[in-house]
Formats: C-alpha cells, sequence, structure tokens
C-alpha cells in the first residue's frame, strides 16, 4: 500500500569564494523522437506488453532500459517525473503485502505500483524515488487475491541504464494496527527495536505532522502523572514520532509530533502525561526502527507558564535557558504550527517603537508566537515564526510595531517537539539608511531629499545605525537607482510591453531586468575594486564582490569577515558602502532604493546581514529622493561621509558571478540546503 521512507536527499554550496553549482535536469524525450535513436523499444516497454510475473515469489529481473520510451497516454508518477520506462504485472492468489524494489545503474529510478486494467483506469497505489545514484526505490503495498498490480519502472526525468527489479512477499508487524498496539509496561525506561518493513498505513490512521508511510503502534498508561520523553534515537531513519490520546483511530487527539526526516538522529517528543490516560504512540520510519519511552525529572522552568511569563526590563534584553522540562499548559495556543516546550516573556514598551524579537544562538529548530491579552483566554495573535524540522535555518525572527503601554507576550518553543538550549532576545531591529555627501539634504542624519546641480559629484553611502546585536559574519547591500517606466516598449514590442511579464524577443531579460524598460538619470562612478567602496571594517578583502549593472541602476556589494570557520563575528554599526556618484547635465528626479533581501520587484539577492548560525536577517531599509536641478538657495547640509576615488559597469554575465559568490560565502558561513523528494502513497 505504502512506500517506504526514504532518506532526505543533500546538495551542499562549494566551498570556493566564487564557485557556483549548477544542476540540470535531463529533459524527457518523446515517445517517437526515443525510437528515432535506432535503439530497439523493449519487449515490456509498453503497458499492454507488461512482463507477467509467476508465482511463487521471490522474483528477479535485470535489463538494460535505454531503448525504452513513454507511450502516449502513459501516466506520469506522483513522486517524481520519469521517463524510458518498462512495466511489470502481479496478481497475487491470496492476500499478501508484497515489496518491489529497483536499483538503476547509473541513473536514479522511479518505481510506480498501480491498480487498474487500463492506462486510462490506473490508480497510484505506492510511489517512491531514492533521488541518489545507486539508491533503491521500493514500495511496499498490501495487496488484494485476485487484483492485478502494475509495477512502471523508469529513470528520473527520462534517464536510463541497467535496472534490477525485486519483488518479494514480507511479512506484516504484529504491531502494524492501531488495534495491536504494543502496550509498554512501567517501570519506565522502555526500549524496543524492530524491523519496519512490512508495515503499512491502515484505513482512517491519522497523518499527524507531514505526510507518512509505514507505521507501527506503542501504547503506555502511567500509573502517576509525569513527564514523558519518547524518541526514535538509534532508529536507521529519524521518521515520525506522533503521540494521541483516544480510544481508537476515529476518535485519537493529536497531543505531539516531531518529524526527524533522513539518518543522523531520532525524533523527539516530550509531554507531560496524566495518570490512568492511555497515550497512543505512532511511529513512521524506514528500516531499522527504535522506540524509546522514559520519565524526564529536570527542574521545573520558572516560565514555563503564561502566568509565570518573565517580564523584559528594557531592550536589548537576552536570556538563555535549557527547555527539557518545559511543557504545554491546559489551553495554551498554537498560532502556526506544531510548537512545543513553551516558555513565556511580556513587554511593556514605554513608547511607540519597533521591535525585533529573535532566538538567534538557539541550537534547535524554534517556533516564536506575539501576542496581546491579558490570560490565555484573551490571547490574540499578533504574529507567529514556525521553523520546519527540515529547514536550514533553526531560528526565528519577527519585526513589528508596538504601542506604548500595550503589554506583549512572546511565547518561545521548539518546532514538532523539539528542545534544548533556547536563546530569547528583544531589540531594535536592524537597519540600513541611504545618506550623501556633496548635496543639499532636508536632515544631515537621515536625509529623504537632497538637491546636486546637474553634473555635479556626489558620494552615497549606505549606513547601519542597528546591526544584530548577537554579531554577524556576512553584510550585503543592494541598491536601485533606476526608474522602471511601465509605459516603455521592450525591446522595440511597443508602448506598454514592458509591462506585459515576457520577454519580448531579445533575450535580455524581462520588463524590471530589461533595460528598455528602465531610465537611469544618475552616473555611477566605479572605484577599482570592489574592497575600495565597502567601508566596513570587519569586511576581509580578499573576499568583498560586487556587481555593478548600470543600465538597470542596480548595485550589489558583500563581504564577509574571513577565509574559513570559524569566521570571525562582526558588531560595527556605521558606514558599510561609500560610492561615488555624479548627476546627468540634465535635471532629473530619482528615487534611490535599498532593496531587501528577495525583494519581489527586481527578484533581488537584496541587503541583508547574516548569522553566524547561516540564517539571515532582513534589516530595516529606506530610500532617498535625489534631485539633480539647480541651486535654488539654502544651507548645504554635509551627511559627515567620506568620498572615494572613482571597473566599469557589468554586464547580466556579473549577476551570475556574484551570485555565485554570495553562495560561496554562505557556504564559508557553513551553508547548506536540503533537497527532499518525498514518497506518495495513496
Amino acid at each position: 500500500m505504502l512506500a517506504r521512507t526514504p532518506a532526505a536527499r543533500w546538495t551542499a554550496a562549494a566551498l570556493g569564494v566564487f564557485a557556483l553549482i549548477l544542476f540540470t535536469l535531463a529533459g524527457i524525450v518523446p515517445h517517437d523522437a526515443e525510437r528515432a535513436f535506432g535503439e530497439p523499444a523493449k519487449g515490456n516497454d509498453d503497458f499492454a506488453d507488461a512482463v507477467v510475473i509467476p508465482e511463487p515469489l521471490p522474483y528477479s529481473n535485470e535489463q538494460d532500459t535505454e531503448g525504452a520510451t513513454l507511450e502516449v497516454g502513459e501516466p506520469q508518477p506522483p513522486c517524481a517525473p520519469t521517463g524510458r520506462t518498462v512495466w511489470y504485472s502481479y496478481t497475487p492468489g491470496s492476500d499478501a503485502t508484497l515489496a518491489a524494489e529497483t536499483l538503476g545503474y547509473p541513473f536514479d529510478t522511479v518505481l510506480a505500483v498501480y491498480s487498474g486494467d487500463n492506462l486510462e483506469t490506473l490508480t497510484s497505489v505506492g510511489c517512491d524515488n531514492p533521488g541518489a545514484v545507486p539508491a533503491w526505490s521500493e514500495v511496499v503495498f498490501s495487496a488484494k487475491a485476485g487484483e492485478t498490480y502494475y509495477l512502471q519502472v523508469g529513470g528520473y526525468a527520462g534517464s536510463a541504464g541497467s535496472l534490477s527489479l525485486n519483488f518479494r512477499e514480507v511479512l506484516t508487524k504484529h504491531n502494524d494496527d492501531f488495534a495491536d498496539a504494543v502496550a509498554v509496561p512501567e517501570p519506565l525506561p522502555y526500549s524496543n527495536k524492530d524491523k519496519i518493513i512490512g508495515a503499512t498505513v491502515e484505513v482512517g490512521e491519522p497523518e499527524p505532522c507531514v505526510p507518512i508511510d509505514s507505521t507501527v503502534w506503542y501504547s503506555f498508561t502511567p500509573s502517576s502523572d509525569v513527564l514523558l520523553r519518547a524518541d526514535t534515537n538509534g532508529s536507521e531513519f529519524g521518521g515520525v514520532l506522533a503521540v494521541y490520546t483516544g480510544s481508537s483511530l476515529g476518535t485519537l487527539a493529536l497531543v505531539e509530533c516531531n518529524n526527524r526526516g533522513g539518518s543522523g538522529g531520532g525524533s523527539l517528543v516530550v509531554f507531560l502525561a496524566t495518570a490512568g490516560e492511555t497515550y497512543y504512540f505512532q511511529v513512521a520510519a524506514g528500516g531499522n526502527v527504535v522506540f524509546n519511552l522514559a520519565t524526564v525529572q529536570p527542574p521545573a522552568k520558572g516560565n514555563d507558564d503564561f502566568a509565570e511569563a518573565v517580564l523584559i526590563p528594557g531592550l536589548s534584553f537576552s536570556n538563555k535557558e535549557d527547555t527539557a522540562g518545559a511543557t504545554l499548559e491546559v489551553g495554551e495556543p498554537r498560532p502556526c504550527g506544531s510548537i512545543s516546550g513553551a516558555v513565556w516573556y511580556s513587554f511593556t514598551p514605554d513608547s511607540n517603537v519597533e521591535l525585533f524579537a529573535n532566538t538567534q544562538g538557539s541550537d534547535y529548530h524554534t517556533a516564536l508566537a506575539v501576542y496581546t491579552g491579558d490570560s490565555l483566554e484573551t490571547l490574540v495573535p499578533i504574529g507567529c515564526v514556525f521553523n520546519e524540522p527540515s529547514n536550514m535555518v533553526r531560528v526565528s525572527f519577527y519585526s513589528f510595531f508596538a504601542s506604548a503601554g500595550e503589554i506583549y507576550y512572546f511565547q518561545v518553543g521548539g518546532s514538532y517537539g523539539r528542545r534544548g538550549n533556547q536563546v530569547f532576545n528583544l531589540q531594535q531591529p536592524p537597519e540600513m539608511v541611504l545618506n550623501i555627501k556633496g548635496g543639499d539634504c532636508d536632515d544631515p542624519q537621515r536625509p529623504t531629499t537632497c538637491n546636486v546641480p546637474p553634473g555635479g559629484e556626489f558620494t552615497l553611502s549606505v549606513d547601519a545605525p542597528h546591526v544584530p546585536e548577537q554579531g554577524y559574519v556576512l553584510m550585503q547591500t543592494y541598491i536601485d537607482y533606476g526608474t522602471y517606466d511601465a509605459t516603455a516598449g521592450e525591446d522595440g514590442a511597443g508602448p506598454g510591453t514592458c509591462d506585459d511579464g515576457v520577454d519580448n524577443g531579445a533575450g535580455d531579460g524581462t520588463d524590471g531586468l530589461d533595460d528598455d524598460c528602465v531610465i537611469v538619470d544618475l552616473v555611477y562612478q566605479p572605484a577599482p575594486a570592489a574592497s575600495g567602496e565597502i567601508s566596513w571594517p570587519d569586511c576581509e578583502d580578499a573576499v568583498a564582490v560586487r556587481g555593478a549593472f548600470p543600465e538597470l541602476g542596480h548595485l550589489f556589494h558583500g563581504c564577509i569577515t574571513g577565509l574559513q570557520p570559524p569566521l570571525p563575528e562582526s558588531r560595527f554599526a556605521g558606514k558599510m558602502v561609500d560610492l561615488s556618484f555624479a548627476c546627468s547635465a540634465d535635471e532629473s528626479s530619482t528615487e534611490v532604493r535599498l532593496l531587501p533581501y528577495d525583494e519581489p520587484a527586481r527578484r533581488t539577492s537584496g541587503s541583508a546581514f547574516r548569522l553566524p548560525d547561516n540564517s539571515s536577517v532582513i534589516p530595516k531599509v529606506g530610500s532617498l529622493t535625489i534631485n539633480c536641478v539647480a541651486p535654488v538657495g539654502g544651507v548645504s547640509l554635509d551627511g559627515g561621509l567620506g568620498g572615494l576615488p572613482a571597473e566599469s559597469g557589468g554586464s547580466a554575465g556579473v549577476l551570475l558571478g556574484v551570485v555565485s559568490a554570495m553562495a560561496a560565502l554562505a557556504a564559508l558561513a557553513g551553508a547548506a540546503w536540503w533537497v527532499r523528494r518525498r514518497s506518495i502513497t495513496r
């Protein structure tokens, strides 16, 4: 019925400063085009010619799939795209649990199992793609006597090669169903190791916090109130662990759930159990699974309950504590996910202020919620951040405007049962602002408008008056000084085509990234090297990067604090970038903008700080209007920023270099990206 839980598929950023890792997928070649290559079609290439698997089992088969194709009307499996497929069929003489396994070399197999009589009536039974070479695809499913099942085996995205198929019957697990849950005896601790192959998901079985496949069940009824810890540490794959109360599948109520997919550690839940209440544990994993249950007796947390929230005396607040003993009290809200092990804080600002709450420094995946109200029953959530366990970043960040005299409550916990060393910080948000030297501005410190004579030179700077207080290792800025004209014509396609969302023929970019759609009135005067424009004193000059796109009015700068981990931490607040500019000879008005990270209008890498744990903090960013106009009197206001000596502007190709460089900088900071392909079962 169901596919095994697949191992996570990892991709890591390279450790070279200018390394760029490019991933390409092979295209799926149409049916007729494949056969035109001159390779003979396989005997079981089409559904109607499926190889009939004989009884008795087990059965094995090997073949080369280079000549296989996709026939017209052939379904795409639900778990991954496939091509160059071959077919097998099997009709069991009695009800059985069956396992199909495929291994390809040198290609990544996609295995799908269906029931039905023809291509139009096929119904998916299970599907798996390991996302690696070599690795087994495996589908375990419950088969009914007399029903014909079809196995579709192909290569991921049309790949092909040597294929091995194994097909066998497996014994079902005695605690596969809820009604057959293994009763855990007292006293604790308890531990059981089992191989989960053959387990299924029964009809009506709940899906807790992520999609699940093969599961087994345990139950426990404590004789006294106790804090319990259940985990799957020691399992081949971490899997999913869920805890319920109730007496049947239809009445189960979720208590906690944790998903630790992949190898390298088990899933964990900690919860307060009530004497006489039966708790059911649903374990979904692959391979060898270990289930452990024990009591926990840490000191009670002082701020575990809402009524005991720690009162924050002022900003620049930071607190670290071990949340191993923290629980959720009765009635405690879960605004944006399966938050657990939460502790509470409160803060009342004396004046209207923007606040930046975060869990930087915590060693596990955190969840953070902010409320107003005066009791659990009256809490109103104003924001929530929940970090999925699969996320690379563990830290939660939330910024908001707080009103004077209003009490704000902060609920800080873990995602899906996680607990550990938690750090909670409350401070002013990081900020980047623009300033100039060489113009008449309305404010010397935080100008919004500055006047510069036509042809006049000035220095544009990026200041960071507030930075992440816990320290940062990377700084990057992105300035946009182009004016987007939606009414213009892109590549001669006619007026208004700059706002149609397509590239109109020249292959030079879409709309806002096409210089036909952008007006640039300011003249950038580049320094010979990026390091000559980055004023951040903690920048390692050897890894300073710059992207200059004068035809679009885009400027990108970035740097990190060192050449190899661990990187030094910077807490510098002040001038980050100094740039030389001049007004064009004609009068004009330009809004210069600092773009935030992933700013959608320009799809930039954006302005940001990167922290030692590789999480990114997006600062508040501002804009500045520069009017190139003849002087009309007034006082010249100097922002107090130094000038620079005056590299020619780059082309679109430079942007790839910048993205590549920043990917490498992230790698130096310890970046890793997860790519997971999940089995799908129906």
